[in-house]
């Protein structure tokens, strides 16, 4: 893959200036150590962009805050919310549907990282 800027509509036909090859690596990923890929199912954080079969990339070493997007364990599965800390410290799905999972009540709770990128393929 080449990185090419530009503009928002038709490129000039005669330009064929490309800058470098993209290393998604090294736009996506600053720590790899701690970072992993994670497939999603479902369709709760849409409105977020991320969709079904997205491809998250989750950096545990960052330490979340209010209003990341992160993925958790509750009750032995993974599940990705947003994370909200004030009035109360909870975790909020975008789909409305869905109720929030208060963590200053509920046991079992972890987060394990904060996602950093969603892949999405169309």
């Amino acid at each position: 893959m080449f990185l090419r800027k530009s503009p928002v509509g038709w490129p000039s036909p005669a330009d064929d200036y490309s800058e470098d090859y993209i290393n998604l690596n090294k736009h996506l990923i600053k720590n790899p150590a701690s970072t992993y890929l994670m497939r999603i199912s479902g369709s709760s954080m849409m409105s977020a962009g991320i969709n079904n079969e997205s491809i998250l990339i989750v950096d545990r070493s960052i330490n979340p805050k209010n209003n990341n997007v992160v993925i958790a364990l509750h009750d032995g599965s993974f599940i990705c919310r947003r994370l909200r800390t004030c009035p109360v410290l909870e975790l909020i799905s975008n789909d409305m549907a869905e109720t929030s999972i208060n963590i200053d009540h509920e046991e079992g709770i972890e987060i394990i990282g904060v996602v950093l990128a969603a892949i999405n393929q169309y």
